[in-house]
């Protein structure tokens, strides 16, 4: 009898948690990179937040071909590890001059 009681506890905690899980899931911000790894992609919106650039300058940069970008279904979108590296570079440049 305590057995039952202490499974069905368990399955209850259990329901809680993974219900708990989905619902903190589903408000989490997702990045629009067609199904692409969020957590590797950004799209411009969140390009800009990560350089500290103005969506402007993004859109420019892009425009020039001076930041690293891959075109997918139509959507700019940016590899952070490329981003990170074209970071380094760019301010080293700045540290030269």
């Amino acid at each position: 009898m305590v057995k039952n009681q202490m499974q069905d506890i368990t399955d209850i905690i259990e329901r809680a948690v993974l219900q708990g899980l989905k619902n903190v899931s589903s408000t989490l911000p997702v990045a629009e990179t067609n199904g692409l790894n969020a957590k590797e992609y950004f799209n411009v919106t969140e390009a800009a937040e990560f350089t500290r650039l103005a969506k402007q300058t993004i859109y420019q940069k892009v425009s020039m071909r001076t930041i690293p970008f891959i075109k997918k279904g139509g959507r700019v979108i940016f590899r952070k590890s490329e981003l990170q590296d074209w970071m380094n570079v760019d301010s080293k440049k700045w540290l030269r001059k």
